[in-house]
């Protein structure tokens, strides 16, 4: 077996759990695990398989670390699934497959209301900031 090294973001519980942070939009993962992105990127699945097993092998009170990984701006349903059967706790929004395009990001709901703030008023999308007709 080929030695892999994880980037744990936080360790917590004396090294009892490992979590890891996903800043990226659902949409984006859920096609990285469709198998759509460039060559050599890891899909959510392959980093939750390196880190189940880099677990293994990392134990603290003869068990291996529970594994936390959160979406800021969410997971879809599929994913979430295939990494709980993996034993990994999904934290954040889980939205269906279909909906993740119609899905506006926390980061571009927050670009809002910053610009909103701004201008003194707490506005909705418009032409400088276009976004699926479910976020008007």
């Amino acid at each position: 077996m080929t030695p892999v090294s994880v980037q744990v973001d936080v360790v917590v519980a004396g090294g009892g759990r490992w979590v890891r942070v996903f800043c990226r939009k659902a949409s984006a993962l859920h096609r990285r695990w469709l198998g759509d992105g460039q060559f050599g990127d890891k899909s959510v699945g392959d980093i939750a398989t390196e880190y189940v097993e880099t677990g293994k092998q990392n134990l603290r009170k003869f068990q291996p670390p529970r594994i936390s990984f959160v979406f800021f701006d969410g997971i879809t349903e599929s994913v979430s699934g295939v990494l709980e059967s993996n034993g990994i706790e999904v934290v954040g929004p889980v939205y269906p497959d279909e909906a993740t395009e119609d899905t506006p990001s926390f980061h571009h709901v927050m670009s809002l209301v910053r610009e909103g703030l701004r201008e003194g008023e707490l506005s909705h999308c418009d032409s400088r900031h276009p976004c699926p007709e479910t976020c008007g």
